[in-house]
């Protein structure tokens, strides 16, 4: 919580269960990409989309996934981790607004709003 804060002090709207606030404090605290935007999924997926940082594609099965792939469509986005440990929260984790804090959850490639699109880090 006191990462996320510091990155976001706009703690207006269930800033600790959002999934974009999530993904932006992971992306922004480890280094890995310290210009993602800090909340708002649209954003994100625009920035995702339009930055020379990523690409992105859509997945045709879990094993086109990599650890550190966001996995994101209009109104969601979460982390893929990889197999941490048996069970349906060992592969992801993800947040979601005013309702599921972060924490690990089963990989879906797609829900009732359609198909995710992945979005990975390119080297540079």
């Amino acid at each position: 919580m006191e990462v996320s804060t510091s990155i976001n002090p706009d703690t207006h709207t269930a800033y600790f269960t959002d999934c974009g606030v999530f993904v932006s404090t992971v992306m922004r605290s480890s280094g890995a990409d310290e210009s993602f935007p800090i909340r708002g999924t649209a954003v994100m997926q625009s920035y995702l989309r339009g930055s020379d940082k990523y690409e992105t594609f859509h997945p045709s099965s879990v094993g086109d996934l990599q650890s550190g792939d966001i996995l994101f469509l209009n109104g969601h986005i979460f982390i893929y981790t990889g197999e941490r440990h048996s069970g349906i929260d060992g592969s992801s984790q993800g947040a979601s607004l005013s309702t599921r804090p972060p924490s690990g959850h089963i990989t879906y490639l797609s829900d009732n709003r359609g198909g995710y699109e992945v979005a990975r880090l390119v080297s540079s």
